[in-house]
């Protein structure tokens, strides 16, 4: 089998799958004919308004109100859309594309219209048009966002229908942060992750590239997904076209000083920063001139303190660690890097003045390890403190 012909069939299969999704999240047309009722009011004003009432078949007055709305308002989009799905109800059939196209020709304004059109072109035959109908209804309506957007997530899967979503991502529509930044729960699978990452790496080819927090948000989605490298490359590629330094690599913020203004700023916080933690009977501040951490702990428990997502790859590791006062937390600040498969120690090895070297006890097997700062197991409670000026992590 060609490539061509695998392609075609794929996209068949892609484009089927699709109608399915779109029929069994969205109110399906003979139901939004039945959302219209009759009220009686004076003049020339309009006779339909949109409304609870029982689903069925639609009774003469029905039938007579929507005709009565078409002659006072022949521009009327409900009104057309109730009237076309009464004459393709009424002959068994679905509405025509050539139906569906009258509807749009009087906008993009009414849901149920956009809801129809959209079954209309779930079949694929004009990928453009079904994408902009999921425009408009992301757009204009408050109660269709979480099921169009789980179709959206849908068209990454295949490459014609992906190259689609990124040309309209980048065409900044209002409810791109709703699908960049509240859909990445959706990434549970790796290939889901996957095909998320594809679309990011496209959209940074547009002029409107991922921003800081879409590309953020992004992050845990992907390492949780084995992508690692692709995650920070993508971060790294934000920094670029913000005129930002690059993280540090191993580990970001060796002096905590970005950690101090999170507390303050209303900065955009990543897996690359520091988790400062606190719990009972220990707890983390910040230094005087916003340097460094201080760590005050009751000597009980093995707590974490600080950890971050470093970038450090498979190998041998070294640590200094630059002190308030010499020797300070020589035996209770433990320090390691956690990978899925196991944990990695950093051991004391020298010390120089105020500086404490510490080497791992064993080469790292995986790519971007947790760095955690923990409390050493005591002998006794007692209580502990340690100023922590530096934290540098280096390939040994």
């Amino acid at each position: 089998m060609t490539n061509a012909t695998s392609n075609g069939r794929n996209l068949r299969i892609a484009v089927a799958v699709l109608a399915i999704v779109l029929v069994a999240i969205t109110t399906l047309y003979i139901v939004d004919v039945s959302r219209l009722i009759l009220v009686r009011m004076d003049g020339d004003r309009n006779l339909l308004e949109t409304g609870a009432i029982p689903t069925g078949k639609p009774d003469k007055a029905h039938k007579d109100a929507i005709a009565t709305a078409l002659a006072i308002n022949p521009l009327s989009q409900s009104a057309l859309n109730a009237l076309l799905v009464e004459r393709a109800r009424d002959a068994g059939r679905p509405m025509a594309k050539d139906e569906a196209d009258l509807l749009l020709r009087l906008g993009w304004r009414d849901e149920a219209s956009l809801r129809n059109v959209g079954e209309v072109y779930a079949d694929g035959s004009d990928l453009s048009k079904l994408l902009n109908v999921f425009d408009a209804l992301l757009r204009r309506s408050t109660r269709s966002g979480e099921p169009v957007t789980n179709v959206l997530t849908f068209m990454e899967t295949q490459p014609a229908l992906q190259a689609a979503l990124v040309n309209k991502l980048s065409q900044d529509p209002p409810w791109r942060s709703l699908f960049l930044r509240l859909t990445t729960s959706q990434l549970n699978t790796r290939q889901a992750a996957l095909d998320r990452l594809q679309t990011y790496q496209a959209l940074a080819r547009t002029k409107r590239p991922p921003t800081e927090v879409e590309t953020a948000a992004v992050l845990p989605a992907l390492y949780a997904q084995g992508f690692g490298g692709e995650a920070f490359e993508l971060w790294q590629d934000v920094r670029r076209r913000g005129d930002q330094p690059l993280l540090m690599r191993p580990l970001a913020d060796p002096d905590f000083m970005r950690a101090a203004r999170l507390q303050e700023d209303q900065e955009v916080m990543t897996v690359y920063d520091w988790t400062i933690e606190h719990g009972d009977g220990f707890g983390i501040r910040f230094g005087s001139d916003a340097k460094g951490v201080v760590i005050e702990w009751d000597g009980r428990g093995i707590p974490v303190f600080a950890r971050q997502r470093s970038s450090a790859l498979p190998g041998a590791y070294r640590l200094a660690v630059i002190t308030e006062a010499e020797a300070e937390g020589e035996d209770t600040i433990g320090y390691r890097l956690v990978c899925p498969e196991g944990v990695v120690e950093l051991r004391p090895a020298a010390m120089s003045g105020r500086t404490r070297l510490y080497r791992a006890d064993e080469r790292v097997g995986c790519e971007f390890p947790i760095f955690e700062i923990f409390g050493r197991p005591q002998n006794r409670p007692r209580d502990v403190r340690a100023t922590l000026n530096r934290v540098t992590l280096s390939p040994d």
